[in-house]
């Protein structure tokens, strides 16, 4: 498992889980913007958002899960509800 011992993880060991998942961080982003630029931009903001937050991360819980509220506030935080799911 990837974790130090005061349960603090370092920048280094979320990189490594983002590079697992980026594959289901894209299929997520297609939720909010289909296919194009504005999903690729949203995965980018999800995964530097996450490197930045890297010492606010619990050990034991889902990092994936982690990563996907991450991309879900910062698209509510961008556009209108309304608006921010994919016709």
């Amino acid at each position: 498992m990837l974790h130090r011992d005061n349960g603090a993880w370092t920048g280094s060991e979320v990189y490594f889980g983002v590079v697992l998942h980026q594959t289901a961080l894209k299929r997520f982003a297609r939720r909010f913007y289909g296919n194009g630029p504005d999903q690729d931009d949203l995965v980018q903001d999800t995964i530097i958002r996450a490197l930045h937050s890297a010492h606010l991360y619990q050990e034991g819980t889902s990092l994936l899960a982690w990563m996907f509220t991450i991309m879900r506030k910062r698209c509510f935080q961008a556009t209108a509800f309304s608006s921010c799911f994919a016709a």
